[in-house]
């Protein structure tokens, strides 16, 4: 039986956002829900300072609604995005109901020698999240690439989020996705239904 790739299947599903799904929303216009979910999986997996949700901190939230696939576009899922600076890094986070991820630019990454780029790619990890990651990178660090701390285990059959963390570079920009593993549940819960019917109506106004 094939492997489900649920990282390619996130990315699929994040990609398949059009710009114009994109709503901009007040914090305290969030759904509740929603707002709380964000906020406990987000101090789970940043460090403090890498919290969208500081006081004070400028931020700009946006939400698109989920939308079933037809013969010629794919899925798309709830998706909660937050824009913000940490230090000079211009941060984006994009939340679904299963994953965190974090990508930003980092040009030190695709500079100096493999060495270099790893130890760099490992210092931001650490600098932003809290996961306790060694990452196994490949012997090339360049566009495109794509590495985990374990491959040994997939993210639906962990028992905890920081059993696997990961990472690569696209388009230029450094990412890590950390899944949302709850080990109630079997799998993931549905990432198309994490809004409310009445939040994704007033995004869909």
């Amino acid at each position: 039986m094939p492997v489900f790739d649920d990282l390619a299947y996130w990315w699929t599903c994040i990609d398949a956002a059009p710009a114009e799904s994109w709503k901009e929303v007040r914090p305290d216009a969030l759904d509740a829900q929603v707002r709380a979910d964000s906020e406990y999986w987000c101090r789970q997996q940043l460090v403090s300072d890498a919290l969208p949700y500081l006081p004070g901190r400028k931020e700009a939230i946006a939400a698109s609604p989920s939308a079933e696939g037809t013969p010629h576009t794919p899925v798309r899922l709830d998706l909660l995005r937050h824009r913000y600076k940490v230090d000079d890094f211009d941060l984006e986070l994009v939340e679904g109901r299963n994953f965190t991820l974090l990508r930003l630019p980092a040009p030190r990454v695709l500079q100096g020698s493999t060495a270099q780029r790893g130890a760099e790619i490992h210092r931001l990890a650490r600098m932003l999240m809290t996961g306790p990651w060694t990452f196994l990178l490949p012997g090339t660090i360049g566009e495109g690439i794509q590495f985990t701390s374990n491959p040994d285990v997939l993210p639906d059959e962990t028992f905890s989020w920081k059993e696997r963390g990961d990472g690569g570079i696209r388009a230029g920009k450094l990412w890590f996705l950390c899944s949302r593993r709850i080990p109630d549940i079997v799998g993931f819960h549905n990432g198309m239904q994490w809004f409310s019917d009445e939040f994704r109506g007033q995004l869909l106004r």
